[in-house]
């Protein structure tokens, strides 16, 4: 039985541009950061009348901070890759919670803080990074405080409604 890829659980990176060269290649222009991700990753996800299609990647040749051009698997002629052009692509949402520091996590900012307990917590105004560890000014009641941006208490990142939801310890709102 085939498993359901289910949208919500992925986040739209970018488009297809064009074709590239004559082995099929297609040019996809992504949100900034993402190179690192996008180097380990095995598939990207093409939306194909509404659903999410898997193609397995051969090749990436990075052509800039947001470009680069892949060769997947089951694309081998550009004839057949120009049926593709103008596709939205998708990566597994796990894949930016679990390297979130590798994209830079600047993507995050203006991003609506998300915790269960408290409901949304504010808005993200700055990330830093403090010697690997990032934190995000938010804007919490009449004050802006600091909140760590680490794997584990990352619950979800929804790129599409651009919230992030989280799930600090009890009393961290009221320490900065």
């Amino acid at each position: 039985m085939k498993k359901k890829i289910e949208k919500g659980n992925f986040t739209q990176i970018g488009f297809i541009k064009k074709t590239h060269a004559i082995k099929g290649e297609l040019l996809v222009v992504y949100d900034k950061g993402l190179d690192e991700i996008l180097e380990e990753t095995d598939f990207l996800f093409f939306e194909i009348e509404g659903l999410l299609v898997p193609f397995p990647i051969l090749e990436i040749d990075f052509r800039g901070d947001d470009t680069a051009s892949f060769l997947f698997e089951l694309i081998g002629s550009k004839e057949k890759a120009a049926g593709f052009v103008g596709c939205r692509v998708f990566i597994d949402n796990q894949l930016l919670i679990k390297n979130h520091e590798k994209a830079g996590a600047s993507y995050l900012k203006g991003f609506s803080v998300i915790d269960p307990i408290i409901g949304e917590a504010g808005i993200i105004s700055e990330i830093h990074d403090y010697r690997g560890n990032i934190v995000a000014t938010v804007v919490f009641g009449e004050k802006e405080v600091l909140l760590p941006l680490n794997d584990k208490l990352i619950i979800s990142v929804d790129k599409k409604q651009k919230t992030i939801t989280v799930e600090y310890p009890e009393g961290l709102y009221d320490l900065n």
